[in-house]
């Protein structure tokens, strides 16, 4: 039976793993986040382009 200490140890490799885990989770959060904001500003601008799209007048070319 292994405990808890033995587990997160993981041989005495424990610590780079750990870290290794940590820094991916952190660097895919980052992204996650950059996507949500850069979806947002891409709304807005297709929303902003349509608004004037519809607003000016038809003309043929």
């Amino acid at each position: 039976m292994t405990t808890l200490s033995t587990t997160l140890s993981m041989g005495g490799y424990g610590m780079y793993v750990w870290t290794a885990y940590s820094i991916t989770l952190m660097v895919f959060s980052i992204n996650l986040i950059f996507i949500f904001f850069e979806k947002k500003k891409v709304k807005e601008i297709v929303r902003d382009h349509l608004l004037k799209k519809k607003n000016e007048p038809y003309t043929k070319k």
